[in-house]
């Protein structure tokens, strides 16, 4: 037998109420992950237009966030 879903399951998944127990909907969670995209490219459309570098390499980068490095440029820039 397969660990994987049907696809009845997965419609079934897809299209009840899993609030029940505290779980989203797919279709919620996919929404929730474009409004972040979004978010996210809003960011970095930002960021670019003042001019900040684009790939600063540092700490938070090696997490997988360059928002956070490019953050931090700003905000050292904002101490002087």
């Amino acid at each position: 037998m397969s660990d994987l879903l049907t696809p009845a399951e997965l419609e079934m998944m897809r299209t009840s109420s899993l609030r029940l127990w505290g779980v989203k909907p797919l279709r919620e969670i996919g929404e929730e992950v474009e409004a972040l995209r979004a978010f996210k490219a809003y960011v970095h459309k930002r960021l670019d237009d003042a001019g900040v570098a684009t790939h600063p390499n540092g700490p938070h980068s090696k997490e997988g966030c360059r928002v956070g490095d490019r953050l931090d440029i700003i905000f050292e820039a904002a101490k002087r």
